[in-house]
């Protein structure tokens, strides 16, 4: 306004110039005004919907695998221990920390650590963590809505593509399953490095010289974004493949120089020196020398990893065909696609494996095909797929799992931007068309129709996230073969029949459970419950020599001995469960039971009042107590007691005793 004014008084002359360059700047603002306008009503779209779609995860409870990370991790349970969460694995509690121990592949760091600022604000209550993870899903979709267009998709096309992708029912299992942060986490700074790397270094700027715009701020967030992407997940390491994709797709034959060539070069490598930084820091405190060790797998977690290369190459293509179907049609999903949930291939021939390698190689196909003619966008979407998905195929080599609907999460982002990068290409085509405004809004009835289904969908396949018997419940009508998921059904059902069948169906499946010491943990009691005294013995005592360090196996098996009489041995199963919880009264109780049997009554007395002093109303302890006092003779003491038991649990039998110490001591 000063400059206005200074104009007027000077040169006079010049005021047309000045409004004019006034009116210029104005009419900048207001356009900036209105940009950012329609970015805050998107991302109030976006996260309207993303809310919609997951807002029946917030009463879900811990399950499946957030258990072993989230619920029983100690380290998060303090912030100060954040600096040891850098030195560990991603499956190592703080309990956990044995010298010379297997400390695991995975290293996720800084995924840990949001699970440890979860906790310091809401403890335990699941409803925190999952809000944390519907609010990254949103900002992954907001971001991809951005680096959408900065790819060359048109802004309601990709406005599109971010709505279907916040919606995606293959998506649920990042989203409602706690763990899946990692997943979320990967994805944000995956994608927000690359739409730093894309602002910061301007390859297309000044396009007939030899230079290119260099924002150093964008440059240093862009290598911060791709750092926390990489301890969030390995799966990280692909991005300076990216990269360079990136180039190679807007890198045109009239803007090649050997000046260029050498900044590509120096910019590509120092996201090799943040990768080479990680690999350090994960070497540091895995200690293992490897980036992956398919020898520490499991057969029953991924079978690819014991098999020929043969096998597991065509199995693998078949696992990626059957990724595309689910994204196409995501009806029928499962927590876990573990041995035999998807069965091995032997033969190029069979249904799935050709159909896997029809469809990934029609894939590339167009990705070449779209580099010849041009078409960058596609080409790169395809490669985003593609260089996104194959660290997790199993191709190249074994990784943890044979399949994850959670693998797929990044991946689906370039298949999406492959739909909007061809709806664009079909638009511009036909847009002198006289059918183009009926086929438009006939394609967005259909856009929209297929968004309320992924969306309703979602929704219906949060309700499966809510607790451990709906999940694995949900898993089994899905792949009946999966082993795990049938043992997982049996471990959590309280009606012991349908329990022992299904542990009997995963054990048909996979005759080696019989050596996992979780078999024999959910096993014994069932077998205990049901009478089988025998059979439950041999389950219990193989969990005893396979090293069990549940409480409650101890407690079941010297429940059983007690019921064979086996004093000594009982005693010594109900010390080992005490051993391994000191809280537990039920193992106290029983050891006041088998001392009295054997004519220890004091220290029977002393079982029994530490049981009591753990759990005030428990009936039988009190019962054991009022027998041990009764035997010691202190029978006014053994009266009280009894009369504590009759108030708790009425028993015929205590009544009548309870009258005779009375007619004694009155007597």
């Amino acid at each position: 306004m000063n400059s206005i004014w200074r104009a007027l008084i000077s040169s006079p002359r010049d005021i047309d110039l000045v409004v004019l360059t006034f009116t210029k700047k104005l009419q900048v603002r207001c356009a900036e005004g209105e940009r950012w306008t329609t970015y805050g009503v998107t991302i109030g779209l976006i996260g309207f919907l993303c809310v919609l779609a997951f807002s029946n995860t917030f009463d879900n409870k811990f399950v499946f695998d957030d258990k072993a990370v989230v619920q029983t991790n100690d380290l998060i349970r303090s912030l100060h221990n954040i600096p040891r969460i850098f030195s560990l694995g991603y499956w190592t509690s703080s309990r956990e920390l044995v010298p010379g121990v297997h400390r695991g592949d995975l290293y996720r760091p800084f995924t840990i650590m949001t699970y440890a600022l979860n906790y310091a604000v809401g403890g335990l209550n699941p409803f925190g963590y999952h809000l944390v993870n519907i609010l990254l899903q949103l900002a992954v979709s907001v971001v991809f809505f951005v680096f959408a267009q900065q790819v060359g998709i048109r802004p309601i096309t990709a406005l599109a593509a971010s709505l279907l992708f916040t919606v995606h029912p293959l998506h649920t299992e990042v989203v409602a399953g706690i763990v899946g942060r990692a997943e979320l986490l990967m994805a944000l700074g995956m994608l927000l490095a690359l739409r730093w790397y894309i602002a910061g270094f301007d390859l297309k700027s000044e396009e007939n010289t030899n230079k290119i715009g260099l924002k150093p701020h964008l440059i240093l967030a862009s290598w911060m974004a791709f750092a926390l992407a990489l301890f969030s997940k390995e799966q990280a390491m692909m991005l300076p493949v990216l990269l360079i994709l990136y180039d190679l797709s807007v890198w045109k034959a009239g803007q090649k120089s050997i000046h260029k060539t050498w900044i590509l070069l120096a910019r590509h490598t120092s996201y090799f020196l943040v990768l080479g930084v990680f690999l350090l820091a994960r070497d540091a405190a895995l200690q293992t020398g490897t980036i992956f060790d398919s020898r520490s797998v499991s057969f029953l977690d991924n079978p690819l990893a014991h098999v020929d290369s043969y096998t597991r190459i065509l199995t693998a293509m078949k696992v990626a065909g059957k990724y595309l179907w689910l994204f196409v049609w995501p009806a029928r999903l499962s927590a876990d696609y573990s041995y035999n949930a998807i069965p091995l291939s032997t033969s190029v021939w069979e249904p799935g494996v050709t159909g896997g390698f029809a469809a990934w190689i029609a894939l590339f196909a167009l990705a070449v095909w779209s580099f010849f003619r041009n078409s960058r966008v596609t080409f790169f979407a395809i490669g985003f797929t593609l260089i996104t998905f194959f660290p997790a195929s199993n191709i190249l080599m074994p990784i943890g799992t044979i399949m994850g609907e959670r693998l797929f999460y990044l991946p689906s982002a370039g298949l999406i931007m492959v739909i909007a990068a061809g709806s664009d290409s079909i638009a511009t085509r036909l847009r002198e068309h006289s059918l183009f405004e009926p086929m438009r809004r006939a394609a967005w009835v259909a856009f929209m129709a297929v968004l309320l289904a992924f969306s309703v969908r979602t929704f219906v396949r949060n309700e499966d996230w809510q607790d451990d018997r709906r999940l694995y419940s949900s898993a089994v009508r899905v792949v009946p073969g999966s082993a795990k998921m049938q043992f997982n059904v049996g471990s959590v059902l309280t009606e012991p029949d349908p329990a022992l069948r299904r542990l009997d169906e995963a054990l048909r499946i996979y005759p080696g459970y019989v050596s996992h010491v979780a078999f024999s943990e959910a096993q014994g009691p069932l077998l205990l419950i049901k009478g089988r005294l025998d059979e439950a013995m041999t389950a219990l005592e193989r969990g005893q020599a396979l090293g069990s360090r549940q409480a409650g196996l101890y407690y079941n098996l010297g429940l059983a001995y007690t019921r064979k009489e086996r004093w000594k041995d009982a005693e010594k199963a109900y010390m080992k469960a005490l051993a391994l919880d000191l809280k537990d009264a039920a193992p106290r109780n029983g050891l006041s039971f088998v001392l009295a049997k054997q004519g220890r009554y004091e220290e029977s007395l002393k079982a029994a009042e530490d049981a009591i002093r753990l759990k005030e109303n428990f009936w039988e302890a009190h019962y054991n107590k009022a027998r041990a006092l009764d035997k010691l003779g202190t029978l006014n003491e053994a009266a009280e007691a009894y009369e504590r038991v009759l108030k708790l649990h009425p028993l015929h039998a205590v009544e009548r005793r309870l009258e005779e110490i009375r007619q004694k001591v009155n007597g």
